[in-house]
């Protein structure tokens, strides 16, 4: 899926408008097939030959996806954790809040 293009962009349970002309508005409510790209630029510099579904590149395709799925994981950070520089810190007991209050009570009286 591509999300720059809106033809092809869906989202799994929303309908879509996929078409809207003379025979009315189309609508889709699946989501479109995963589309991928692989191209020969030594042998095919025009990018003219689609070869991701040729049998032979088998192995590349798993190590690309592995290599996608590899970099997704480094770049999206855990939930849940703080930034490295928002350290936490319960809260300490100041003075001043005891100092504070016994002139208070002393000021009352």
């Amino acid at each position: 899926r591509s999300f720059d293009d809106p033809g092809t962009w869906t989202e799994p349970g929303v309908r879509h408008l996929a078409a809207d002309g003379m025979g009315g508005p189309t609508y889709r409510s699946d989501p479109l097939d995963d589309q991928w790209e692989l191209y020969d630029l030594t042998d095919d510099p025009t990018e003219a030959r689609n070869r991701w579904a040729d049998p032979d590149l088998h192995e590349l395709r798993t190590h690309l996806r592995t290599q996608l799925k590899q970099q997704r994981a480094q770049s999206v950070p855990e939930r849940n954790q703080p930034w490295p520089y928002a350290r936490r810190r319960p809260p300490q007991p100041s003075r001043k809040s005891a100092l504070r209050a016994a002139r208070r009570l002393l000021t009352r009286s």
